[in-house]
Formats: structure tokens, sequence, C-alpha cells
């Protein structure tokens, strides 16, 4: 709930704060909601500047692997036909 009022965030700020943060984890599921709640602003993101690191990474035992982020996250995070296996 609290990621659907994060429509007014500022695409340059983010990205400051993204780019400074060396939590792989963090940033793949920053980008697991980003994606799952459509914001304008994620358009603007340089995903390609960000270190998403190597390999899978577990948020949560018995979950599912999100295909785009390589992160387990809740099944409900993950919806069908949403994504690729790029990172």
């Amino acid at each position: 709930m609290v990621f659907q009022g994060l429509a007014s965030l500022s695409p340059r700020k983010l990205m400051a704060l993204l780019s400074n943060c060396r939590k792989v984890k963090v940033i793949r599921l920053f980008f697991v909601f980003a994606d799952r709640h459509g914001h304008a602003w994620l358009k603007h993101l340089d995903k390609s500047k960000l270190d998403f690191g190597k390999g899978d990474r577990q948020l949560v035992k018995g979950g599912k692997i999100h295909p785009t982020y390589r992160i387990t996250v809740p099944t409900e995070f993950v919806t069908m036909g949403q994504g690729s296996d790029d990172a």
C-alpha cells in the first residue's frame, strides 16, 4: 500500500538514491514493486546504471522467482506473463 502512494517521486532523486544503494536485494525489490504498480517515473529510471548483481537472490522461502529481477518473492508478486529472464 505504501508503494502505491509514491506516484509523485522525482526520477532524478530516485536515481541518486538507487545509485548509492549497495544492497542488490533492495534494488531488485524496489523494481519488482515499481513494475507492479506502474508508476510514471519508472520509464525515466536508467536501469543500466544500477548494479543488479549476478545470480539469483532470495527474499522469502517458498516464494517464486521473479522472471525479470531474479529475486524470490511471495507468489502473489509474480503475475503470469510478467517480464523475461533479463535482469
